[in-house]
């Protein structure tokens, strides 16, 4: 009987001495939940981090009832779960941040369209008024016999041809956007004299600039008449500048993009394909803006080939509402003496149909 007391005591005693062992990955688990990771993640990736939280409750309660295996397995999905929603959290912060940087970067794009635009404007401004400073400073004072002077007769001839150039760009356009026959007629007649008189000493360089204003303000009026004043211009040429493949402008006529070395022969050249492929679906998203195609040339181009290059660019454009002015060698954008081929040229012009803002 003794015996039996004493060993029933041992089993006793060693029962209460037994510790049963938490299963370590409860305490990882923990650990990751309290980290500042955990913190992001539960605010970035919520479903992520739901499921973590659950797989470690769960083995919590699985150790509570004593079920240390199914604690220590849940124990590690927690913890790979929680893994796995920082890792979420951290995709999720890095789109965000790229998704900031490319705003910032669309917004820097647009202000710099903005910019060029500007620029652009008061290039054509200051241009446009340079010739007209020369026009008046070659011209004769009034009442005055003047020498002959074949160096300034010939400037002036140039600067007359650059004019009557400008206003057949402008009459057209105003066709374009709406202008009657009627309204172009007088300006299109006087600038046809005009032209007619280019031979004569002095040079009519004054009824050139007349001409030019004319078709400028049959432009204007038309505008007028379209409608209220919009920003179209303004945001095709922010678009066109987002492009990076094109250098667009804005004058008097609207958007303007120039295509140097454009054709090889009467075809359209490689080198431009691109950007008039470009420039065509533009024409498609913005049918409310016409074109207007100006055929600049480095040199006398004859009538077949000029037609040739005209049909080339009337069919890679596609546009419903196009017109096309031959400029030939009247406005040219380098010396022809030390960089004639940079005159060989096309521009396409978005025209603006109502009044800019």
């Amino acid at each position: 009987m003794r015996r039996a007391l004493v060993v029933a005591a041992a089993l006793w005693l060693a029962g209460c001495g037994a510790v049963r062992t938490r299963p370590a990955s409860l305490a990882d688990a923990r650990a990751a939940s309290e980290t500042p990771s955990s913190k992001e993640a539960s605010a970035l990736a919520p479903q992520s981090f739901a499921e973590a939280e659950r797989l470690r409750k769960e083995a919590e309660q699985a150790d509570a009832k004593g079920d240390t295996a199914s604690a220590q397995f849940l124990g590690e999905e927690a913890v790979a779960a929680y893994a796995r929603a920082f890792v979420h959290a951290r995709t999720v912060r890095a789109t965000q941040q790229l998704e900031a940087a490319r705003a910032e970067q669309a917004k820097a794009e647009e202000e710099l369209g903005r910019l060029q635009g500007e620029q652009s404007r008061a290039a054509t401004d200051v241009a446009a008024l340079q010739l007209r400073a020369k026009a008046l400073r070659d011209a004769p004072a009034p009442g005055a016999v003047e020498r002959a002077d074949p160096a300034r007769e010939r400037a002036r001839r140039d600067a007359a041809r650059a004019l009557l150039a400008d206003a057949s760009m402008l009459c057209a356009a105003a066709r374009l956007v709406g202008a009657s026959d009627d309204a172009l007629k007088a300006p299109l007649e006087a600038a046809r004299a005009v032209e007619g008189d280019l031979d004569k000493s002095p040079v009519p360089v004054d009824r050139a600039l007349s001409s030019r204003a004319a078709c400028l303000a049959a432009l204007v009026q038309a505008r007028r008449a379209a409608g209220p004043a919009t920003d179209a211009g303004q945001t095709l040429l922010e678009e066109l500048g987002r492009e990076g493949s094109v250098s667009p402008a804005r004058d008097d006529r609207g958007v303007v993009v120039s295509i140097g070395g454009a054709f090889d022969g009467g075809d359209v050249s490689k080198r431009a394909r691109p950007a008039l492929e470009l420039l065509a679906k533009v024409a498609k998203a913005h049918p409310s803006m016409p074109v207007l195609v100006v055929l600049h040339d480095a040199a006398r181009v004859d009538d077949r080939t000029a037609e040739r290059r005209e049909a080339a660019v009337r069919s890679a454009l596609g546009a419903p509402k196009l017109d096309v002015v031959r400029a030939g060698q009247a406005r040219p954008v380098a010396d022809p003496r030390r960089d004639k081929a940079a005159n060989d040229r096309v521009e396409i012009v978005f025209v603006e149909g109502k009044p800019p803002t």
